[in-house]
């Protein structure tokens, strides 16, 4: 999220930069795994469960790192040794204000295998803690990047290129008026990567914001992006649907159109779908490479009251779209803040080997289809990853809170997965204690637990 919109800052007093304090020790202690449905699993800590907020796991030197926010809403980054049974916790000192899902967390390591993490951030100052000890949380510590980030910044995203080099990717701005600029890591040292935004934040002279979604790189090293296209805070002028790949993020190539270099803006970028406001374009396409060329999915207006997944293909004159599943659409797609998983219609999956998309539409009507074309090659390259893992039945789900759900993150590198609750999101309100939702102002912590892989 790429990824991956009210303004809460949600840091420290007196941390408001997301800079500064001293090294965070760890807080470590030693556990068995326990056994379920024939798996093992370890509780690694507790999560708020405030919203719902996608927690990354990733692996490094055989052992687990997982960034979540705390029971106390911290920004804290946990590592399991499956080799000892050694779980540690790091809290970082910036803290969640607990409602606005757009406070996303990405971590990764570089080359020597330092965490890098970020998050905590909608429209608000970086917020980047990494550690001098390898493969380890302890000492880690909120730093600057390269100070050019500014006060505004959302999805922040991580990047390691087919070379291995450590990008990280961001929005300066709010939504519908909002630019994207990428970050360097090279030699212990962020530079920004490029003179001028990678998506611009104008548009025939006025304010636009990005939604990219962004492919794995493909073999000849490609990043491939599809776009949406916003031009105020209110989802429903999401506008157009574009796409653009690179390898440099300063070069960009089309199908059957000239190259462009510097910004990507809705007019030089290759338009996919030109859908225009209130047709019901959302955020979140998703871009699958099929067979090595990009694969599109995407949610507009099929009728009144319907939605449609349109499929899009690129061929030597441009782009092929059909319509694929439809069904009942949600309420009018408008407003800003985060849309509720029943607000909007979701892709929830395109499988490129057997042919398949599959949909959720309003009241929890799930469709799939069939889409045409040869098997896929190679696995998907989707920005979502691994498909989630078969959820097990660890806990039930504490009652009164606002439409509660069992979340499943799968690890970057295995079948290992997290597994918790959280309330759905409420337009990064906080939700009312009421007499339906007794519980959802202040929610129960969730366990966290790590499945480990067979």
């Amino acid at each position: 999220m790429l990824i991956r919109t009210p303004l809460i800052i949600a840091a420290v007093a007196g941390l408001s930069s997301g800079i500064g304090g001293s090294a965070s020790a760890a807080d470590c202690t030693t556990r068995k795994p326990d056994t379920a449905s024939g798996k093992k699993y370890i509780q690694i800590g507790d999560a708020w469960a405030g919203t719902r907020i996608r927690f990354p796991v990733v692996q490094s030197g055989g052992k687990y790192f997982v960034g979540y926010f705390d029971e106390d809403r911290w920004l804290t980054v946990a590592e399991y040794d499956p080799a000892n049974g050694r779980i540690c916790r790091t809290r970082t000192q910036s803290r969640f204000s607990g409602w606005d899902k757009h406070n996303v967390i990405t971590l990764t390591f570089d080359r020597d295998k330092h965490i890098h993490v970020t998050g905590n951030m909608h429209n608000s100052s970086l917020v980047y803690a990494t550690t001098t000890v390898p493969n380890s949380v302890d000492g880690l510590k909120l730093q600057a990047m390269t100070g050019q980030e500014g006060n505004r910044i959302t999805y922040p995203h991580f990047i390691t290129s087919p070379s291995g080099r450590l990008l990280f990717m961001y929005r300066a701005g709010g939504s519908g008026n909002g630019a994207w600029w990428v970050n360097e890591y090279q030699n212990g040292k962020w530079t920004r990567l490029t003179k001028q935004p990678i998506f611009a934040d104008s548009y025939e002279n006025k304010p636009v914001s990005a939604y990219p979604v962004m492919s794995e790189p493909t073999a000849d090293g490609k990043f491939h992006f599809a776009i949406v296209w916003r031009r105020s805070p209110n989802v429903a002028t999401n506008f157009r649907l574009s796409y653009a790949s690179t390898r440099d993020f300063n070069n960009w190539e089309f199908y059957g159109k000239p190259p462009v270099s510097g910004s990507i803006s809705p007019d030089n970028a290759q338009t996919i779908d030109d859908v225009g406001s209130n047709g019901g374009l959302t955020n979140m396409p998703m871009i699958t490479i099929d067979n090595g060329r990009p694969l599109v999915a995407y949610v507009k207006k099929a009728a009144p009251s319907e939605d449609g997944i349109y499929l899009a293909t690129p061929t030597a004159k441009g782009w092929k779209t059909q319509l694929s599943v439809k069904g009942p659409s949600p309420n009018a797609l408008k407003g800003a803040g985060s849309l509720a998983r029943d607000e909007a219609t979701r892709i929830m999956d395109v499988d490129v080997a057997s042919r398949t998309v599959k949909a959720s539409f309003a009241n929890h009507v799930t469709r799939a289809a069939s889409f045409a074309g040869a098997p896929a090659s190679a696995a998907r390259a989707a920005p979502t990853g691994a498909k989630a893992r078969e959820r097990l039945k660890l806990f039930k789900i504490p009652p009164g809170l606002l439409k509660p759900s069992v979340i499943v993150e799968p690890s970057d590198q295995s079948s290992a997965f997290i597994q918790y609750f959280a309330q759905d999101a409420n337009r990064d309100r906080a939700p009312a204690c009421d007499a339906k939702t007794p519980m959802a102002c202040k929610p129960p912590a969730s366990p966290l637990y790590l499945v480990l892989p067979d």
